[in-house]
C-alpha cells in the first residue's frame, strides 16, 4: 500500500474495500494515518467497542440493513459498523468512516 501511495496520493482515493482476510490493528491503523477510508469486512468475532460484533447485531432479520448508532473503536480506530442478514441467514459485517460504504 505504502508503494500505491507513493503514486497515487491518498486524497485521490475514495475509499478501500478488503475482505476479513486482510485486517488488523496494525492495517487499520495504516490506513488511518495514511487518511485512505476503509471499507472492510469483519470477522463476526471482531471486537468492536469492546464487543464482539456479532454481539451488536444478533436481532437482525432477513434483508435487513443496520448501523450502528455511533463510531466503535474498531483496532484501535473510531468507525462506523454496518450489518446486512441475506434471505438465508448469513451476516455481513462492514467498517467505514461512513460515507465510503453507503451501498453494500
Amino acid at each position: 500500500m505504502e508503494r500505491v501511495l507513493q503514486v497515487l496520493p491518498a486524497k485521490r482515493i475514495a475509499g478501500l474495500l478488503g475482505d476479513r482476510e486482510f485486517i488488523g490493528k496494525k492495517w487499520f491503523r495504516f490506513l488511518n494515518k495514511a487518511k485512505v477510508a476503509p471499507c472492510i469486512r469483519l470477522k463476526g468475532n471482531t471486537k468492536v467497542g469492546g464487543m464482539p460484533v456479532w454481539a451488536l447485531f444478533k436481532g437482525i432479520p432477513a434483508g435487513g440493513v443496520y448501523w450502528w448508532y455511533r463510531p466503535l473503536m474498531v483496532y484501535g480506530v473510531p468507525l462506523r459498523v454496518c450489518a446486512v442478514r441475506d434471505a438465508h441467514g448469513h451476516v455481513l459485517y462492514v467498517a467505514t468512516l461512513g460515507a465510503t460504504c453507503s451501498r453494500i
